[in-house]
């Protein structure tokens, strides 16, 4: 586990609407205040980086080959919902070829503001944290998460591991994995004069943003969780997925 900051997410700078801390990490008040600023930016997905669509889009078109024929599908940790929106519309144009229909996605996201563009007949949205937000006797077909895995030490990752395997999930597919830099020395050391230079009003002071594990790593705790096959693969934009299943 190495630890990862950050100063600005979608060209926003943290330091514009709160106190930074490059030791505690951000929390629900901390997210509340960016997706304010976030909104006042953005008014819809359109609008959003061509960059950060395109990834999106291949995540949403990878996950949707999976989850294609499949009725009742849960995603933990939504975000901005626009993977959410656009599975969606690939679901709806499916069900339409294929006469299929009766499917559905629960999101769990547990910002109010972050998900407010998400709007979808087929979907339900939760806020609160899985899975006390849910009820025991839901059932799910697959479950998915995207960029969550960051937001965990590594005593809560395992314990949240263990509860998508307790909650009676089969499948389960983590996406836009990224991993630790290679070289570590040298970015554990340019970590230390960063924090340094920003105590002292050097450098722009930066954000914990969270916790980056290599996939032997993301492995070994899924192994631990209960989990017994899993098979990894990479984007053309750089990060990975992991599918998890007990077979």
């Amino acid at each position: 586990m190495k630890k990862v900051y950050c100063y600005e997410w979608f060209g926003i700078r943290f330091s514009d609407f709160t106190r930074v801390s490059h030791q505690k990490i951000a929390d629900s008040r901390f997210y509340e205040k960016f997706y304010c600023e976030f909104h006042r930016k953005f008014q819809s997905y359109s609008q959003l980086p061509e960059s950060y669509k395109k990834s999106k889009d291949e995540v949403a078109d990878f996950i949707f080959e999976i989850i294609k024929n499949k009725n009742m599908i849960l995603s933990i940790g939504s975000g901005n919902g626009y993977i959410e929106s656009r599975l969606s519309t690939l679901m709806d144009e499916h069900t339409k070829l294929n006469e299929k229909g009766g499917w559905g996605i629960t999101a769990i996201e547990p910002s109010i503001l972050a998900s407010k563009w998400l709007e979808s007949s087929n979907i339900k949205l939760l806020h609160g944290y899985f899975p006390d937000v849910l009820e025991p006797s839901e059932e799910f077909d697959v479950a998915y998460s995207s960029v969550i895995d960051y937001v965990f030490c590594d005593e809560e990752y395992l314990r949240f591991l263990k509860s998508v395997v307790d909650f009676g999930f089969e499948e389960f597919i983590l996406t836009d994995i990224i991993t630790p830099p290679v070289t570590l020395v040298t970015e554990f050391i340019k970590g230390i004069v960063k924090d340094l230079l920003s105590s002292m009003g050097l450098y722009e002071s930066r954000q914990l943003w969270g916790y980056l594990r290599t996939i032997d790593e993301h492995k070994e705790f899924l192994t631990k969780a209960g989990f017994s096959h899993i098979t990894v693969g990479e984007f053309s934009h750089g990060t990975y997925w992991i599918r998890a299943r007990n077979d």
